[in-house]
């Protein structure tokens, strides 16, 4: 360390051992007393004033010297201490300011050094590594000399160096990913491992690196794989070859050349297998042969989802079949209507109707047959009892019904039938037909609807085809009610008696 004097600053001088002038009035013992303490003082303003100068003079004294620089710290002795009396207080403290802020920086270079030697720096900026190594022995030489602001700025130089080093990492890292990237796409496997291990050793852990090195590795397998492949490509064996790139790909699914020309195969395939099922669904649509026509334009839509000719195809498919579905059911309603089972050929145009409100052939037959459908039930209805025929109104029906029967211009065979029996059914219903009652001559008779027949033993009346009722009474007896019918072809015996006393 430089050794400074301390006499440059000059304190007054004080006379320590010369003897106090004595206070007029005081004792020799007085004086004596004064004489022997009256050192003191001057003794501790002389000290002050050393501690003083020591401290503007020479800080550097109580400031520990500074760490070991990025080289080795010369041991050549210091320069001569400057010559007394030519500094000040002042410049002597900025030199300390100066002093301070280079160690704080050199601390700073130190661990920015550490931190690159950790990352094997002469690996991969050696040259500029040892620039900035320069530039802070040379600080450290001017620190040697007190040059302490030339040594701040040149270790700020060495410090900005270093920084710049470290922030080139994440750059060289990338050039290096670069590399073995390119070597790996060329199939070099030297090359590639040399770059990605170069990554590991700088960052033992980088994923990628270790990825590119285990694809490296895997070279020997997946070089003949992929010229196999492409040989099968260029022979047009497409399956043959989307197989070898399968299996490369299981050996290495990160190979991007792999994917990109199993793409391009398959693409190639289904392009193909798209034409295919679009030349079968046109040809099978021109033959008429719908469902395979529906079959394969649905294939080729499975391949091209939303493909615009395949979707026209299935299209014309579909519209074909609700045509012929269409034309079938019409023709079946007909049928019905030919057999005469005007409900059911009712319903299916209605159900037609239902699908297609605008199909007139539709709407005009399902008013013909539910036309028809009520007429046949109407008839039906009536040769089912034709005794309802002895009501007045059902027999206006009737009536009415032969009439709409007749006026049919074309009849089927069963309406023809219906008509003939409906009017023969009309005419039996207006033939009165003898009908005997028998009694007892005491019960008092009564035919509902029609006359009071008082007491007989036997009573005979004409009476139309239908249902009638007899009711007889008697005083102390039990009534009785007595149902039958008259119908043509037979006359019909009804006996009236009250047998049961109350």
């Amino acid at each position: 360390m430089p050794q400074h004097h301390s006499d440059k600053i000059q304190p007054a001088a004080i006379d320590l051992v010369a003897a106090p002038r004595q206070a007029p009035g005081s004792t020799a013992a007085d004086t004596s007393k004064r004489a022997g303490k009256g050192w003191l003082i001057p003794a501790a303003g002389a000290i002050l004033l050393a501690i003083l100068a020591v401290l503007f003079l020479a800080p550097q004294w109580f400031i520990p010297a500074p760490p070991a620089a990025v080289a080795p710290a010369d041991t050549t002795p210091p320069p001569a201490a400057a010559v007394p009396g030519t500094g000040s207080p002042y410049s002597e403290a900025e030199l300390a300011q100066a002093r301070r802020e280079a160690q704080d920086i050199l601390a700073k270079l130190l661990a920015e050094q550490k931190g690159l030697e950790a990352n094997q720096v002469e690996l991969w900026a050696d040259q500029a590594f040892e620039d900035a190594r320069a530039l802070a022995l040379e600080g450290d030489a001017r620190y040697r000399e007190r040059d302490f602001p030339a040594a701040l700025t040149l270790y700020q130089q060495a410090l900005d160096a270093l920084a710049a080093i470290s922030a080139s990492l994440p750059e060289h890292l990338t050039s290096l990913l670069a590399t073995g990237h390119q070597a790996l796409a060329a199939g070099d496997e030297q090359a590639a491992s040399t770059a990605f291990q170069a990554v590991l050793t700088l960052q033992p852990d980088h994923s990628e690196a270790q990825q590119g090195l285990e694809r490296a590795t895997l070279l020997p397998q997946t070089r003949p794989l992929l010229a196999t492949a492409r040989q099968q490509q260029a022979s047009d064996q497409l399956e043959e070859a989307s197989a070898t790139l399968e299996k490369l790909l299981a050996l290495d699914k990160a190979h991007d050349e792999a994917r990109n020309l199993l793409a391009t195969i398959t693409d190639t395939l289904a392009e193909r297998a798209f034409d295919r099922a679009m030349s079968e669904g046109l040809v099978a649509l021109r033959d008429g042969r719908l469902e395979a026509a529906a079959t394969a334009f649905r294939r080729a839509l499975t391949i091209r989802p939303g493909h615009a000719d395949a979707s026209s195809g299935l299209a014309q498919v579909n519209s074909r079949q609700q045509a012929n579905t269409l034309a079938r059911q019409l023709s079946s309603a007909r049928e019905l209507e030919s057999s005469e089972q005007w409900r059911q050929a009712a319903d299916l145009y209605a159900r037609l109707r239902a699908d297609d409100e605008s199909l007139v052939e539709a709407r005009i037959g399902a008013i013909r047959s539910a036309a028809r459908a009520e007429l046949d039930a109407g008839i039906s209805r009536i040769l089912d009892d034709p005794l309802r025929l002895a009501s007045s109104a059902v027999y206006n029906q009737g009536r009415q019904l032969l009439a709409d029967a007749r006026a049919i211009a074309e009849p089927g065979p069963r309406l023809q039938a219906q008509t003939a029996a409906l009017a023969q059914a009309l005419a039996a219903s207006q033939v009165p037909i003898t009908v005997r009652l028998e009694s007892d001559n005491r019960t008092r008779v009564t035919l509902l609807r029609v006359a009071e027949l008082g007491t007989f033993s036997e009573h005979s009346i004409d009476l139309k085809p239908g249902h009638y009722v007899a009711v007889g009474s008697r005083a102390g007896y039990r009534d009785v009610r007595v149902e039958f019918q008259v119908a043509s072809g037979a006359e019909p015996q009804v006996q009236v008696v009250c047998k049961d006393p109350v």
